[in-house]
């Protein structure tokens, strides 16, 4: 009886240090640069335009992440992005495409699932986003000018958020291959005539501080 006694004791202490050497590895946090390639558009639905044409405007993102895990493969991701944004438009009668370029701070929050596949992980995550309007430049049919930024009666709102969707490859030596989209959900135009939103498609390239 004592060494079955004996024997559970040490296979319940074994459990609880493996127990709690993995929860030790599973909540150290990962952080990490990345740099994104950026085509983003300015969905636009006009209330008093019959022929609006839009298009894609290509800039580039730059900042940070840190990754935390939570329970298995699930981990969050707050990221801090700071790039160009924006897009192009023209009515039926111009022959001139207007450029409408936004320096933003977009803070996404993705919640992922990890897949381990031997060389690195694979994964697919969504989440909120928060984007900030810091500053704007018009370059089209009306000349060139800076954009105002003021939810009154600016150009474009300073806020906006909506949903940022997230798949990716992460290697074990620290770097990882992302894609993104953000789906704007704020009409960030003042103007009442107007509904715009953002749409924001990105291929980063990430480096994480923290290698397997």
């Amino acid at each position: 009886m004592k060494t079955k006694y004996y024997f559970l004791s040490l296979c319940l202490m074994g459990t609880c240090r493996f127990a709690v050497a993995q929860e030790k590895v599973s909540w150290k946090p990962k952080y990490g640069v990345k740099i994104n390639y950026v085509t983003s558009s300015l969905h636009t639905t006009q209330k008093y335009a019959t022929t609006f044409n839009a298009k894609s405007l290509s800039s580039v993102q730059a900042g940070a992440f840190v990754e935390l895990p939570i329970i298995g493969g699930l981990s969050v991701q707050p990221e801090v992005l700071i790039g160009g944004q924006g897009g192009q438009s023209k009515y039926a009668n111009e022959n001139v495409w207007s450029k409408e370029t936004l320096l933003a701070l977009n803070i996404p929050v993705n919640f992922i699932y990890n897949v381990n596949i031997g060389v690195g992980q694979v994964y697919a995550g969504a989440g909120p986003y928060l984007g900030y309007a810091l500053s704007g430049k018009y370059d089209g049919i009306l000349g060139e000018y800076d954009l105002k930024i003021d939810d009154e009666s600016g150009d474009f709102k300073k806020q906006d958020y909506g949903i940022n969707f997230s798949w990716g490859f992460k290697s074990n030596y620290g770097i990882g291959l992302s894609m993104a989209y953000q789906l704007g959900l704020r009409n960030i135009s003042p103007n009442t005539s107007k509904e715009v939103k953002n749409g924001v498609f990105s291929v980063g390239l990430s480096y994480s501080l923290h290698k397997k």
